[in-house]
């Protein structure tokens, strides 16, 4: 993998708020593919350089702090629940989505491993995840856009992650914030959980747990 080039960030419309490499963000979290090894030793030095634009992050603090919500004494776990394409991708029969009771059961396990738990879900469906798990205690749903949404994700010191780029993205960001301390939990052959087959077949993780 090379650098392509630096692309400097505006403060004012920014994801990141320190330089950072064209075109490499949509690849480091894959090389793992064919080189794990590669993979982790590009992990610390490239989430080390980069921060998150001062006005999404303030963002997502005031919308935790309108919830009441505090990760000084209560464990922050999101949720992401991709709907949109993923109801025909990558094939109509076999789709990406993944359904409820795959999240109620990973919502139960981290209930019964994890003291005073708060699901934050982040999706692109609120009305869905609302009827699903709205009346839930100790859930709230975020309606931010997906930059506030990833930055909301890295506060979280758990994670439910569904079969997506975006997710393992903020899983990550998570993780690096909060090494070595949290659950995460992702579907079983990821993209490929209904085939029970794995895509991409060589994904890679030694903190995030793969449950059917």
């Amino acid at each position: 993998m090379r650098v392509i080039g630096k692309i400097s960030a505006n403060p004012n419309s920014a994801f990141f708020s320190k330089p950072q490499y064209k075109g490499l963000i949509s690849k480091v979290f894959w090389v793992a593919n064919e080189h794990p090894l590669i993979h982790y030793s590009l992990k610390n030095k490239f989430f080390s350089n980069i921060e998150f634009a001062d006005e999404h992050r303030q963002s997502a603090s005031n919308w935790l702090n309108k919830q009441n919500i505090s990760s000084e004494n209560q464990n922050l776990i999101f949720v992401h629940i991709r709907r949109g394409d993923y109801l025909n991708w990558p094939t109509p029969e076999h789709p990406a989505v993944l359904n409820k009771d795959w999240y109620s059961k990973s919502m139960n396990y981290l209930k019964s491993n994890i003291e005073k738990p708060v699901f934050i879900f982040t999706t692109d469906d609120y009305h869905y995840v609302n009827d699903c798990f709205g009346d839930q205690d100790n859930v709230f749903i975020s309606r931010n856009n997906q930059f506030v949404d990833m930055v909301l994700m890295s506060f979280c010191s758990h994670g439910i992650l569904s079969a997506s780029t975006f997710s393992y993205c903020g899983a990550y960001f998570s993780e690096y914030n909060h090494v070595d301390k949290g659950f995460y939990l992702a579907p079983k052959y990821f993209v490929g959980h209904r085939l029970k087959k794995w895509d991409p077949d060589k994904l890679f993780s030694k903190w995030i747990t793969f449950i059917e």
